[in-house]
């Protein structure tokens, strides 16, 4: 009776187990794509930041040049 019990149990755990490595597994998928899709995201919003910063150089460079043409005047 201690054998098929043993049995039993061992069987149980060993089930168990492999439920409880097909959710970790399942979590650290889900958590990747989290990551991943948060980093895309990051590298977009880094792209519109960086655009901006462009277009704030450019505005700040045409500005001297023209008050310089005024002052010409």
């Amino acid at each position: 009776m201690k054998l098929l019990k043993g049995i039993l149990v061992g069987g149980v755990l060993i089930s168990t187990g492999q439920i409880f490595a097909q959710q970790v597994f399942a979590q650290q998928a889900v958590a990747e794509t989290d990551t991943s899709s948060e980093i895309r995201l990051l590298k977009a919003k880094l792209k519109q930041l960086e655009l901006r910063v462009e277009d704030q150089g450019r505005t700040i460079h045409v500005l001297p040049e023209k008050s310089a043409t005024r002052a010409s005047r």
